[in-house]
């Protein structure tokens, strides 16, 4: 199926969120270390991890060690080269098409404090039936993290619904969505942080990135070099973009007593968009 407008949006918002909080909280810190050898071959292609998931690729944000390619037994390889197939950032791995493990593979890199990703679970099960393991914040795990494991400090972005009203003679409708960030974090100060930044974003406005202009490919690697600044140049407040209508932050979560798999550590808080954008969907 075509992507719709909804699937449009919550891909978009999912790289504004993951910018904005980057460059306005500096929610980053800058590591280097071994990759070691995944046990899982990953579509056919022989995997090397770092202890760390989610690291940064987009070149707007600066102070920040990209991740452009790897040290191979201390020689500096690019996607392309030495049977490098792609780097999978947001889950801090390599694809290698050819056996790498008898080689040395390090590099350099930044890890976001917080992963950010897209769910369509209700909040009782992410917030209270999920297990979750803390991102190291330093390279003290000498292994690399497998694909399926999950990590927090972390957002989830869900589609909570909406509906379009009729705003103008000849189609011309008012699409409002509610969009929830669950927000999962290993300290109050942090959470505090991240409510601060995304309550002063209200009345702006999330631009909106079409299929085509996407820079990533099915290995999760890049076909270009991204940097979200040039990427959404021009969009804010056209016609492709949706406006930030109001922002509502709650940190009041149920008793999760009775719950015995989350980690008793995590802090959680929901972050609740209405967005607002005018549209023809029926042109």
């Amino acid at each position: 199926m075509k992507p719709q407008f909804e699937n449009i949006l919550m891909s978009s918002m999912t790289l504004w969120f993951d910018n904005t909080l980057l460059k306005k909280g500096e929610a980053f810190s800058n590591h280097n270390s071994l990759f070691y050898p995944i046990t899982n071959i990953y579509n056919g292609y022989y995997s090397y991890g770092a202890p760390f998931r989610n690291l940064i690729r987009d070149e707007a944000i600066t102070g920040s060690n990209i991740i452009s390619g790897v040290y191979l037994n201390n020689t500096f390889i690019t996607t392309g080269q030495s049977g490098l197939v792609a780097i999978n950032a947001d889950q801090g791995q390599l694809y290698f098409n050819i056996d790498q493990s008898a080689n040395t593979i390090s590099g350099n890199y930044a890890v976001k404090d917080y992963g950010i990703y897209l769910t369509n679970e209700n909040e009782e099960k992410i917030l209270f039936e999920t297990k979750f393991n803390l991102n190291p914040k330093t390279t003290e795990n000498p292994t690399g993290l497998p694909i399926n494991a999950q990590t927090y400090p972390a957002i989830y972005l869900k589609n909570n619904g909406g509906n379009n009203e009729p705003l103008a003679f000849g189609g011309l409708d008012s699409t409002n969505i509610n969009v929830r960030a669950i927000v999962i974090s290993d300290s109050m100060f942090s959470m505090d942080a991240l409510t601060s930044i995304f309550k002063d974003v209200v009345r702006t406005y999330i631009p909106l990135v079409q299929p085509n202009e996407m820079p990533f490919n099915s290995l999760n690697g890049l076909n270009k070099k991204y940097n979200y600044d040039t990427l959404v140049s021009g969009k804010a407040g056209s016609s492709n973009s949706v406006y930030i209508k109001n922002i509502y932050v709650s940190k009041n979560v149920t008793n999760r007593g009775q719950y015995q798999d989350l980690n008793p550590d995590a802090i959680s808080a929901f972050i609740d968009f209405e967005l607002e954008a005018y549209r023809n969907p029926r042109v």
